[in-house]
């Protein structure tokens, strides 16, 4: 939590410098769309980050290379967006080339009678729902920026914004959790 909220800080301070050494006002406008983005950007983090008390750095790091598709799906379901089809096609080949990577050697257990070790569930750990939760919070996040972009939006107004509600975010987090 710590690393995360000093990292938003400085993201913070850098957009601030480069759009006043740019001469561009930022501001906190429109607040409430900010305040989700920057939620769901938050969550995405803690979730990623906690994932890792439960699953090897690589694990993570790989479930991540396929955010492209919850920021595909949302596009398409909530945003109306269109893709052409060689987007999508491409998107297949990395999460087919992620799951054959990740899957290709079945976990070593001991054989039980009811073969409980074939069910998805017994494949899938929390730590990998970490990383499910962070990936949807991706794809949700990408959605709410695209609605910020209509409100022509800079990106350094975008990184400002984001970056100190999430402060703000990472700031109670830290209350909370007692780190």
């Amino acid at each position: 939590w710590i690393v995360t909220r000093e990292n938003c800080i400085i993201n913070a301070i850098v957009a601030k410098l480069v759009s006043w050494y740019q001469d561009r006002e930022v501001s906190m406008e429109p607040w409430n769309l900010f305040a989700a983005v920057s939620f769901s950007y938050v969550g995405a983090m803690v979730a990623s980050n906690s994932s890792l008390a439960f699953i090897n750095y690589p694990t993570q790091v790989l479930g991540k290379s396929v955010k492209p598709i919850p920021i595909l799906i949302f596009g398409v379901l909530i945003s109306r967006k269109s893709y052409p089809l060689m987007k999508y096609l491409c998107v297949l080949l990395i999460v087919c080339g992620v799951a054959i990577f990740i899957y290709k050697d079945p976990p070593a257990q001991k054989v039980d009678e009811d073969h409980s070790q074939y069910k998805l569930f017994n494949s899938i750990g929390f730590g990998e729902l970490l990383v499910l939760l962070s990936l949807t919070l991706d794809g949700i996040t990408g959605v709410l920026q695209d609605r910020l972009k209509t409100h022509n939006t800079h990106a350094l107004h975008m990184m400002y914004a984001m970056n100190i509600y999430a402060s703000l975010y990472l700031l109670i987090g830290l209350f909370i959790t007692g780190e």
